[in-house]
């Protein structure tokens, strides 16, 4: 298969099922996928070519075993660091042969993949992003925020950010130490992101992608234990993000995310620049999905 973007040319039904149409898609060659033979070290080095939640993971004939969540990893990982466990041989060992956890991927196949299937994935839970097969090979990914490309998103103004759920965002001070990022991957509700504070002031943002290539970045240097335990959060902490007011409209918040790095997540603050949590790109598209079943039959989407 070409690198360059996948143009899916498929007949289908549209959304509404009042007719026959036919679906011009823009998807794309994973950015990232890791065979189950290869190393925990390349498992490492995959974890953050992209902002994706998870990394497929393929056998030898490319065909699509299962994915990693990034959270999962960046927990697994850091565990070993806090026991001790983690040592060269760990890093050069195949995933196949550690007790990381490989999740079942629902992919689908490049002709079952319609309209509907985008939807499914806007309403499904904890998922950003699908998988596109061919014959049970990985040809291709789907991603939501793909979706921030069809619309100019300025109608639906009056739909407020206050009506969406707003999540709580978990954060951690600026000199605090490495263990209560891994006390807080550890808890059952796993974070998406990671806020680090100063004087209670939201002065940057952890993504699982950030602190998966921090890891990455300090193992290649070595001394790995006594390095990351005497890491700070505001060492691995993004400082520049977005955010919208609460009581601003959906249409602005969905243009915002396109200038988001991830595309995926965005702080939501009071007018007295207050943190109150943050919503992610699901929670925002799922309240135009009206607008998105039009635009999904009238147009393709375009290149992110």
């Amino acid at each position: 298969m070409s690198s360059s973007l996948y143009f899916l040319f498929l007949a289908t039904k549209s959304i509404s099922e009042k007719n026959v149409m036919k679906l011009l898609l823009g998807t794309y060659p994973p950015t990232s996928k890791v065979y189950i033979t290869d190393t925990v070290k390349t498992l490492l080095e995959n974890s953050f070519v992209n902002f994706n939640s998870t990394i497929p993971i393929i056998n030898s004939d490319g065909r699509l075993v299962g994915k990693i969540s990034k959270v999962k990893l960046a927990n697994w990982f850091l565990e070993k660091i806090f026991r001790e466990e983690i040592i060269e041989n760990t890093l050069y060992t195949p995933i196949d042969n550690t007790d990381l956890k490989i999740e079942q991927a629902k992919p689908v196949e490049v002709f079952d993949f319609t309209p509907e299937t985008i939807v499914n994935l806007l309403h499904s839970k904890g998922d950003y992003e699908i998988y596109i097969t061919h014959d049970g090979k990985l040809i291709g990914e789907f991603s939501l925020s793909s979706l921030l490309y069809i619309s100019s998103w300025k109608s639906n103004v009056g739909i407020r950010i206050e009506e969406l759920f707003v999540k709580e965002l978990v954060s951690v001070e600026h000199e605090a130490s490495i263990t209560d990022i891994l006390n807080n991957l550890s808890a059952p509700n796993e974070p998406e992101l990671i806020g680090v504070t100063y004087a209670k002031n939201l002065v940057g943002l952890i993504m699982m992608e950030d602190l998966l290539q921090y890891l990455y970045n300090v193992t290649e240097d070595g001394g790995v234990v006594n390095k990351i335990k005497g890491s700070k959060p505001w060492v691995i902490a993004f400082p520049d993000f977005s955010f919208v007011y609460m009581d601003e409209s959906v249409s602005k918040a969905l243009r915002a995310l396109k200038r988001t790095r991830d595309k995926k997540f965005l702080i939501v603050q009071n007018r007295r620049e207050e943190t109150l949590g943050y919503i992610s790109v699901k929670d925002a598209l799922l309240k135009v999905e009206d607008e998105i079943t039009l635009k999904l039959s009238t147009q393709r989407i375009k290149e992110r």
